[in-house]
């Protein structure tokens, strides 16, 4: 049963990865846009996990990295920083991974449980 919980918990993550994480009304982008010196209406209404990176090193970086500054003013180099979100259902599967190949050794599972968590506060406070 806990076998099932957990797979179940992995793919929750890995899911809600490629779900929209941000909805950015179309106001909010176009007001940005002009700030930027865009004319054209930007069409981006809501943000994945998986499109952060992309979006943040593409051709509307300016505007990806300004939503980003929103969330978080005091940060620097984001564009390089985002691709780090792509660790989150990496790293899920991995742990699910080690979990099943260490279940009769309690201390490897605790372990893992503590670097899940330690993975989870600093990602929080960064």
């Amino acid at each position: 049963m806990k076998k099932i919980l957990l797979l179940v918990c992995v793919v929750v993550i890995f899911v809600s990865f490629f779900l929209p994480w941000v909805s950015v009304e179309s106001a909010a982008i176009e007001g940005i846009s002009k700030i930027f010196g865009r004319e054209q209406k930007a069409k981006l209404t809501s943000i994945s996990g998986y499109q952060v990176p992309v979006l943040a090193n593409g051709e509307e970086s300016r505007l990806m990295i300004a939503i980003i500054k929103i969330f978080e003013p005091k940060i620097t180099d984001a564009d390089k920083k985002s691709y780090l979100i792509w660790a989150i259902p990496i790293l899920s599967v991995l742990m699910f991974l080690l979990s099943v190949f260490f279940k009769k050794n309690k201390w490897v599972l605790l372990g893992i449980g503590l670097a899940g968590v330690g993975i989870f506060a600093g990602a929080f406070y960064k």
